[in-house]
């Protein structure tokens, strides 16, 4: 795997304490507009994409998520995946730490 350098925003951050209250307010912006160019590019996508923790609360989801299984933007970070969709849980291999290791189908 090729390494790759580090992107300018990865350099500012190893730098945040000697940014002054501009800088730091340049970099909120940034981080701002490069997040909803993310949220852009991951709401287009036309499969459901997913965030959980490991408890099964639904932490991130595209709209197509959304719209597949049936929960309101508002419930983010609040439903807990299993209790949407309770066949779920069989289909997934837990670990003893309660995280999942893979996929069974």
């Amino acid at each position: 795997m090729a390494l790759r350098s580090a992107s300018p925003l990865e350099k500012i951050l190893g730098r945040l304490d000697d940014l002054d209250a501009t800088d730091l307010t340049i970099l909120v912006q940034r981080l701002a507009r490069e997040r909803r160019l993310l949220e852009t590019v991951v709401n287009t996508v036309r499969e459901g994409i997913l965030v959980i923790n490991r408890d099964g609360v639904v932490e991130y989801a595209n709209d197509a998520a959304g719209r597949i299984i049936g929960f309101k933007p508002r419930e983010i970070g609040r439903v807990v995946l299993w209790k949407l969709v309770p066949d779920l849980v069989r289909t997934l291999d837990f670990k003893a730490d309660g995280s999942f290791s893979e996929v069974s189908v």
